[in-house]
C-alpha cells in the first residue's frame, strides 16, 4: 500500500503529505478501503500530542460522508465504552433508538468507517479491545494515539506515523524570511513543527 506505515503531515484544509508528497485525503480515505487494506485491518494514527490527530479523523469523517459512507466517531477518552458510544450516536444522528447490543448488530452487518480517537485516553481498554476485533471484521477501524496499544499480534495493525511540519511544510505557511529565524529560535525551534503554532506564527 502506498500508505502503509508512511509518515503524514498535515498541511492544511483537505491536504495532507505523504512522505514529502501532497495527497488529499479523500485520496488516503480512497488507498484505505480499497480491498486489500481494509479487510480486517486496524490502522493507527500514531504521533505526539498536537500534532492534529483528532482533527485529521474529523475530516476523514467528512469526506467519508462525502463518499457516502457512515463514519462513526468515537472518542476513546469518554468514560464509555465504544459500543454504548456506537449507540449514542445511532440514536442521536440516526433517529433509531436502539440498545448496544442491537446497534452492535448493526456495526456486524459492515460498511462503516469507525474512527476511535486518542487510545491514550482510554478508560475502558478491555471494552475497546473487544469493540476492536468484533468491529473490525467488516468495517474500515482508524484509532489514534500517542502511541501504539499493546494487544495481541493476531489483530494486524498498520502504523500511520504523523509528524511534525518540517522546512518543506513550514517555508509554504510563514511569511518570507521568517522560516531560518523561527528554526534557529531555541525556544520556537521545538514547538514550530506543531500545526496550530505554525498557524499562530503565520498568522502573527
Amino acid at each position: 500500500s502506498d500508505v502503509c506505515s508512511s509518515d503524514l503531515a498535515i498541511s492544511g484544509g483537505q491536504i495532507i503529505e505523504v512522505n514529502g508528497e501532497p495527497c488529499s485525503i479523500r485520496t488516503v480515505l480512497a488507498a484505505l478501503l480499497s480491498k486489500g487494506n481494509s479487510r480486517r485491518q486496524l490502522w493507527l494514527i500514531q504521533g505526539q500530542s498536537g500534532l492534529g490527530k483528532s482533527a485529521l479523523l474529523q475530516q476523514i469523517a467528512r469526506v467519508a460522508l462525502d463518499r457516502g459512507l457512515t463514519p462513526l466517531l468515537l472518542p476513546l477518552g469518554s468514560g464509555h465504552p465504544p459500543e454504548q458510544e456506537v449507540a449514542a450516536l445511532m440514536s442521536e444522528y440516526g433517529d433509531m433508538n436502539v440498545s448496544t447490543s442491537t446497534a452492535m448488530d448493526i456495526v456486524d452487518g459492515g460498511g462503516f468507517v469507525v474512527l476511535l480517537d486518542a487510545l491514550n485516553e482510554d478508560r475502558q481498554p478491555e471494552a475497546t479491545l473487544s469493540f476492536v476485533r468484533r468491529a473490525r471484521k467488516r468495517n474500515l477501524l482508524l484509532l489514534s494515539s500517542q502511541f501504539a496499544p499493546l494487544w495481541p499480534q493476531n489483530i494486524p495493525t498498520e502504523r500511520l506515523d504523523l509528524a511534525p511540519f518540517g522546512r518543506q511544510q513550514l517555508s509554504k505557511i510563514l511569511p518570507i524570511g521568517w522560516l531560518d529565524q523561527v528554526l534557529e529560535a531555541s525556544y520556537l525551534s521545538p514547538v514550530a513543527g506543531l500545526p496550530i503554532t505554525a498557524v499562530l506564527l503565520g498568522n502573527y
